[in-house]
């Protein structure tokens, strides 16, 4: 029995010793590589010098479309500035049209309707020797004697100059209007005692 125990206590010492050296391995930190252990500034020394980064040139053709749109640009804009100003600076009565005076409308004249009165000679008479009229009328005398007659304003002693007919045959006609009232005498030169009188009202 005794035996026994002192077998077993020393496994057990054994194994106590096993667990104590595993523990104290699993502790114990690892060992750093070599690239861990050297310092820092031959670290720097060791690494590669970096490459700067290479940046791209503008194309030239995009160079000279960028420099053209903006030449473009300031070229439209002083355009813009220079019609802006020029049309404030314009006088009003420049841009703006007259405005044209209305033409007159002539007014058609009312027709007035004409007025004839006939007379005939006749057998060395006027027929009728005696008439009345209204301002505007036309007389009109017309000869069916075989021979030459007048109608001549006045009397054979008094010739007032108003109208004469001069000489006129047979068919042929003499027309006056009477545009004033009054009394008005005729006769024929050549037959003196032919005599008549036109009274306009």
């Amino acid at each position: 029995m005794k035996l026994f125990n002192r077998s077993f206590k020393t496994k057990f010492v054994v194994m106590a010793v096993m667990v104590a050296v595993l523990l104290a391995g699993c502790a114990m930190p690892a060992p750093m590589p070599a690239a861990m252990n050297t310092p820092t500034s031959e670290m720097a020394e060791m690494a590669p010098p970096q490459a700067e980064p290479e940046v791209d040139p503008v194309p030239e053709s995009m160079a000279e479309s960028v420099a053209m749109t903006a030449t473009m640009s300031m070229t439209e804009t002083m355009t813009m500035t220079g019609t802006m100003t020029t049309s404030t600076d314009m006088p009003m009565a420049a841009t703006l049209d007259p405005t044209p005076e209305p033409t007159p409308i002539p007014m058609p004249e009312m027709a007035t309707e004409s007025i004839t009165v006939p007379v005939t000679i006749d057998l060395f008479l006027f027929k009728p020797d005696r008439i009345e009229v209204s301002v505007g009328t036309t007389v009109v005398w017309t000869n069916t004697d075989d021979i030459q007659h007048t109608v001549t304003s006045g009397t054979p002693d008094n010739i007032d100059g108003l109208f004469d007919s001069g000489f006129f045959t047979l068919g042929q006609t003499f027309s006056y209007t009477f545009t004033e009232p009054g009394e008005y005498a005729f006769f024929c030169q050549r037959h003196p005692h032919m005599m008549g009188v036109i009274v306009v009202k």
